[in-house]
């Protein structure tokens, strides 16, 4: 369960992570800076995802995009936020989570995304997912850096093949 200060905090936020605009980030940024709690940002992106679309078509994987969005929405706590950031990336911010916790939390979202198969009409399509994990405070004191932290994260894990999380170090 989340501390007083961000309970209070965090329900104001939550109709504002919907938007994914500088209100929510600026509102983000103003709650870390006040409270200095741990919080944890995740960049995923989907492995080889281009193929899903020019194999099954683009409703296919809009379709896929959307169960996708669910399953990372239904394995994270009721106080997480989790989003579509654009194209085949989602984002997931995670308040008062520890790095580790962090890193334990992306790879067993990893490790669903792996062993489910999506069927949206008759395809049944298996998909691998990479991620950057970044924190509060190590990772810098407001949401951009977290963010641009995470995202090179990711593409660190695409560049040692994919279908791994990587954290701090």
């Amino acid at each position: 369960t989340l501390t007083a200060g961000w309970q209070s905090i965090w329900q104001n936020f939550l109709p504002l992570a919907a938007q994914q605009g500088k209100a929510f980030i600026g509102s983000l940024n103003a709650a870390l800076t006040v409270l200095m709690m741990s919080c944890a940002v995740v960049m995923m992106d989907l492995d080889d995802f281009k193929r899903i679309n020019d194999t099954h078509g683009h409703p296919v994987g809009s379709a896929v995009l959307r169960e996708i969005g669910a399953l990372i929405r239904g394995r994270l706590r009721q106080f997480d936020v989790g989003a579509r950031y654009g194209g085949e990336e989602f984002v997931a911010y995670l308040p008062e989570t520890e790095a580790t916790e962090a890193l334990t939390a992306a790879e067993r979202l990893r490790q669903l995304v792996a062993e489910t198969s999506f069927v949206p009409q008759e395809h049944a399509i298996h998909l691998t997912i990479s991620m950057g994990v970044s924190h509060f405070p190590e990772g810098g004191s407001q949401l951009e850096p977290l963010i641009k932290v995470a995202d090179e994260r990711l593409y660190r894990a695409k560049r040692a093949g994919k279908n791994r999380v990587v954290g701090g170090g």
